[in-house]
């Protein structure tokens, strides 16, 4: 994702400084590229699409199923013929936010005809093959999901390897619930993209999720807090 491969970004601090600058010229670059373009027509157009899938670990002997955070192990395998700059390829794989995510995207976009309506759902199987084929690579009790977010994210040991809260500083997110090795660090953006929401608002994020009641719930619900919890997401929760 994005330009950046190596080298530091800025802080917010640093961004701020030129926050105006770049609004400025990015509307005058934005009227220019459209007075030069504007009068272009018959352009044939292309498309694509883009899957994002989460890594997990069965764990048959606890009987339980967590978050892999070996996404960049998988990616050095899944990039290997793209950086060896092999030519027409199916799948091209990019590294997202999360070190359990991975995304999968054509090796080139589609057309606008009719007969390539048909390639969409054979370029997701041969991703979904592909990546499968991988992953048990890597281990034999890997699998990938896709779907909008795990169930047990930010419950204790939601993670393979597990991670304890209480042990590490999360210097990057400061979250009292998910671990900065959760986030994809092999990658500069993320933890200052991370970073800089926080120092950009003041204070950590705050997301609250209602409870859903069934027969199990308590009523009242008293959220419990975490021992590592910093005073500000005490006063949050309370």
């Amino acid at each position: 994702m994005g330009l950046l491969s190596t080298g530091t970004s800025l802080t917010w601090e640093e961004i701020e400084k030129w926050s105006e600058y770049v609004k400025e010229h990015g509307i005058l670059q934005f009227i220019n590229i459209y007075n030069s373009l504007k009068g272009r027509e018959n352009d044939l157009l292309k498309y694509g699409d883009e899957v994002e899938y989460c890594m997990i670990y069965l764990d048959h002997i606890n009987k339980c199923a967590k978050l892999d955070l070996r996404a960049c192990e998988a990616l050095e395998i899944l990039q290997e013929n793209e950086l060896n700059n092999q030519k027409y390829l199916d799948s091209l794989w990019r590294m997202e936010y999360s070190s359990y995510m991975i995304e999968g995207t054509p090796g080139k976009p589609f057309c606008c005809t009719i007969s390539r309506l048909k390639l969409i759902e054979t370029s997701m199987w041969l991703r979904k093959q592909e990546l499968d084929e991988v992953l048990n690579k890597i281990d034999s009790n890997l699998i990938f999901v896709c779907y909008s977010a795990f169930p047990r994210v930010g419950c204790s040991n939601f993670t393979n390897p597990e991670i304890d809260l209480s042990l590490t500083d999360n210097s990057i997110s400061k979250s009292t619930y998910f671990p900065d090795s959760a986030i994809f660090l092999d990658h500069p953006r993320f933890a200052n993209l991370t970073r800089n929401i926080r120092s950009r608002l003041g204070h950590k994020q705050k997301i609250y999720v209602p409870v859903w009641f069934d027969i199990n719930t308590p009523n009242p619900f008293l959220e419990s807090i975490p021992t590592h919890a910093d005073l500000q997401t005490r006063q949050a929760i309370i």
